[in-house]
């Protein structure tokens, strides 16, 4: 069991001091419903908390206000839905 961070500096790489956005890999969260979009915000804060550089969150149309209302950092992009 990990029980501080020290072993995960052991474990993963060190971040250059230069690194940005663009270098830390994309990730693209293809989630949510009109009756569950939470589930969707927390996996893009999620993955961009956890050190992914630029992350976007795709998301039902009828679901993408309010996703963008919790996402002010995290691109949100209005998926066509199935009828």
């Amino acid at each position: 069991m990990l029980r501080s961070n020290e072993r995960f500096k052991t474990i993963l790489p060190p971040v250059p001091d230069d690194a940005n956005k663009y270098s830390r890999g994309s990730v693209v969260v293809l989630a949510g419903s009109v009756r569950f979009p939470g589930a969707a915000v927390l996996a893009a804060v999620a993955a961009a908390r956890t050190g992914a550089g630029y992350t976007t969150l795709v998301i039902p149309h009828s679901a993408a206000p309010i996703a963008q209302t919790h996402l002010c950092s995290i691109p949100v992009v209005a998926a066509p839905e199935n009828e």
